[in-house]
């Protein structure tokens, strides 16, 4: 039952924005002017699955990997190596709200001006910030991560990965990503001390939070986000989605504890 109350939550959630922004609910908006960010439909699966017995990486071997890698920098707020693995996303200036640049990284920027920044999805709504910002948010989520305690039905309260979220076109198997979006989802519970405002989730709760990236030719982190629900992606669940140029792709969740 739970589960299936999850499923709905998550496809109300990707009706409401994947459609339109972004994250099933952040998917770009179809009015914004962005390179290099929108999921389009996979024409090929460069990508397959190499699933096994128990714990075993349940996608391509290379996406497991990376989280590993992405592990260890985000428990000791290593900003500066997250970014080393970063490829910024280009978008068109002036801002038009959600699914496209924010106000800030167009600040005094001309009609027409390409900038680029970073997804930062909040929410379930995406903007493209500048690095400053990035790193702002990067900074409230490592204060929580630090202070991660408790355990629960799902497992021990510090950070660890939670699951691999990636696309693939409609009609191929489950487990062969095409690369086009992929998420690496990190979950922690926060210390009951934790400020209720500093945004990073729910004090005493556990969270989830995702790494943003591409991996055509080579995964890149193109942004960072919170999951909504909360922890939806922990579970197994396959969804419908829609690009912005109107073709549809699935979006599938990988639970995964190495």
């Amino acid at each position: 039952m739970r589960s299936a109350l999850l499923a709905v939550l998550f496809t109300t959630v990707l009706s409401a924005g994947l459609i339109g922004c972004s994250d099933d609910p952040d998917e770009p908006s179809p009015t914004a002017t962005i390179s290099a960010t929108s999921a389009p439909v996979p024409t090929t699966v460069a990508l397959t699955a190499t699933a096994a017995p128990g714990r075993a990486c349940p996608v391509d071997t290379t996406f497991c990997d990376f989280a590993r890698t992405l592990l260890p920098i985000l428990d000791s707020d290593n900003a500066d190596a997250l970014l080393r693995l970063a490829q910024p996303v280009e978008a068109t200036c002036p801002s038009a709200g959600l699914g496209g640049p924010s106000p800030s990284l167009c600040a005094g920027a001309a009609s027409g001006e390409k900038r680029a920044g970073y997804w930062d999805f909040q929410g379930g709504e995406g903007l493209i910030v500048p690095e400053a910002d990035l790193r702002r948010t990067l900074e409230r989520w490592f204060a929580s991560i630090d202070t991660a305690t408790g355990s629960d039905a799902w497992g021990p309260g510090e950070l660890r990965i939670g699951s691999i979220t990636c696309s693939r076109a409609t009609g191929t198997a489950s487990g062969q990503c095409d690369g086009q979006r992929v998420r690496f989802n990190f979950t922690f519970i926060n210390s009951p001390q934790a400020p209720a405002d500093r945004g990073t989730g729910i004090p005493g709760q556990r969270v989830t939070f995702f790494v943003e990236a591409g991996a055509i030719g080579s995964i890149k982190v193109r942004g960072f986000g919170t999951t909504v629900p909360p922890n939806s992606v922990l579970e197994s669940l396959a969804n419908d989605a829609v690009s912005d140029t109107g073709q549809r792709y699935l979006l599938e969740h990988y639970p995964w504890k190495p």
